[in-house]
């Protein structure tokens, strides 16, 4: 879970955008969903726009963020989960299959 500090540290940073998105790429890394990512994130929304300094840059970065993680971003900036692994099929064979016509 990305903790209040972590984002405050994140959106004071120089470059905030980098910053949030380096912390929602390690949850991501570690597995973590994007909803249970932003799910985690949402209830910090005013606390987090009440941290003093914050610049405009900041603000952007972390509502921006908040738009990535549920796909109102440009497809090209938005985040999305990984494809879940290929697994083998029953029989053990790992050669890749065709689809029956």
């Amino acid at each position: 879970m990305i903790s209040l500090d972590a984002i405050r540290t994140a959106v004071l940073a120089p470059d905030p955008y980098t910053r949030m998105d380096d912390l929602v790429r390690a949850e991501m890394a570690a597995g973590r969903r994007v909803k249970v990512i932003f799910d985690d994130i949402n209830p910090l929304v005013n606390t987090v726009l009440d941290t003093p300094g914050l610049t405009a840059d900041g603000e952007d970065a972390f509502l921006g963020t908040l738009d990535a993680l549920t796909g109102g971003c440009h497809p090209d900036s938005n985040y999305y989960d990984p494809p879940a692994p290929d697994t083998a099929d029953q029989t053990g064979d790992d050669a890749p299959h065709e689809a029956p016509p």
